[in-house]
C-alpha cells in the first residue's frame, strides 16, 4: 500500500473540534485499558475546554482518508511553547534564530490501528515543517515508560536529547543528512 496516497491533512476547524476530542479519548480509554497512564487527564473532561480553544486557534489538523471526510488522526503542531513545554524544555528565548515547532497530541483513531497511519503523519508533519520558513526542528515529548513511542520517534529520526520528569525529550533537526 502506497500511503502517501491514501490519507491528506487539513487544518481541523471549531466543527472538528468533537472528533478530535473523541479520537483523543478514545485512545486515552485505550490506553488506561492496556494498563498506561498515559493521557488519562484527557478522560477526566478538565482539557477539553483548552483542547477545544487550540483546534479554533488553528493548533490541530486533522487526517482524512482520500476517499472519505472520516477523521482518522489528529495531532497539534504549534511554533509557540505552552505551559507543558516550557515545564518540560524550559523557556525558549529566541537566540537560536528560529522557533522550534512543538508536537503534541498525535492520535490515530482505533479503527484505523495497524494501517501505519502515525508512518503517514510523521512523513507529512517532517515534510510540512521542512517547507515553513525559519524552521529549525521539531520537538515532542512521551512517557519514558513508553518503549513502542520511544522506538517510533526514533525509528522517525527523532533524538533523545534528555529525560525530564519521566518524560524523554525528542528532536528533530530539519536541516541534517539523517532526518529519518
Amino acid at each position: 500500500m502506497d500511503i502517501t496516497q491514501t490519507y491528506r491533512v487539513n487544518q481541523a476547524t471549531a466543527s472538528d473540534s468533537s472528533a478530535v476530542l473523541k479520537i483523543l479519548k478514545n485512545r486515552a480509554l485505550w490506553l488506561k485499558e492496556n494498563g498506561s497512564e498515559q493521557w488519562i487527564f484527557l478522560l477526566s473532561g478538565q482539557e477539553d475546554a483548552e483542547i477545544v480553544a487550540k483546534v479554533e486557534a488553528g493548533l490541530f489538523y486533522k487526517v482524512l482518508s482520500q476517499d472519505s471526510d472520516e477523521i482518522i488522526a489528529v495531532f497539534l503542531l504549534s511554533s509557540k511553547q505552552d505551559r507543558w513545554d516550557i515545564e518540560l524544555w524550559g523557556e525558549d528565548d529566541g537566540t537560536v534564530g528560529s522557533a522550534p515547532f512543538y508536537l503534541h497530541k498525535l492520535a490515530v483513531s482505533l479503527t484505523h490501528k495497524g494501517e501505519r497511519v502515525g508512518d503517514f503523519v510523521m512523513e507529512w508533519i517532517k515534510n510540512h515543517v521542512r517547507s515553513l520558513d525559519n524552521a529549525e526542528c521539531m520537538r515532542l515529548d512521551c512517557v519514558a515508560s513508553s518503549d513502542k513511542l520511544i522506538h517510533f520517534y526514533k525509528e522517525h529520526g527523532f533524538v533523545l536529547q534528555k529525560i525530564v520528569m519521566d518524560h524523554c525529550l525528542f528532536e528533530w533537526r530539519v536541516h541534517t543528512s539523517s532526518n529519518g
